[in-house]
């Protein structure tokens, strides 16, 4: 063997090295990019998990602007029936104050006459 073939066989080799090489670059990138793909979809699915009870902003403020007014009214109408009560309550109490006053004297009224039907009695 002469020295063009050694070359020859060496460029040969190093032909097949460096297809042999760029063949592993090539299966590694592409397992890189599998990898990648899983890793990137375990991490959306779990930020999916996450985000799945949460609204966006804009979402928020629609329900806000529904919600809100409604509830708002609800509660003028509840404070308004509550000064209503409350005004009903004091007319009631002193209505009842009022009765008892006449109740009072009534009973009063009814005991004195009684005793006066007792002292006229001789007997007990």
């Amino acid at each position: 063997m002469g020295v063009s073939d050694k070359l020859f066989e060496f460029g040969e080799t190093s032909a097949q090295n460096r297809q042999a090489l760029l063949n592993h670059t090539q299966h590694i990138t592409e397992m890189k990019k599998k990898l990648d793909d899983v890793v990137s979809k375990r991490k959306f699915n779990s930020l999916e998990e996450k985000t799945k009870g949460f609204a966006l902003n804009k979402e928020l403020k629609e329900l806000y602007e529904r919600v809100v007014p409604p509830v708002a009214a609800m509660e003028e109408v509840g404070r308004e029936m509550k000064a209503q009560v409350d005004r009903v309550e004091a007319i009631c109490w002193e209505f009842d104050k009022t009765l008892m006053n006449k109740a009072s004297k009534v009973d009063v009224m009814g005991v004195e006459q009684k005793l006066r039907d007792y002292l006229k009695r001789d007997e007990f």
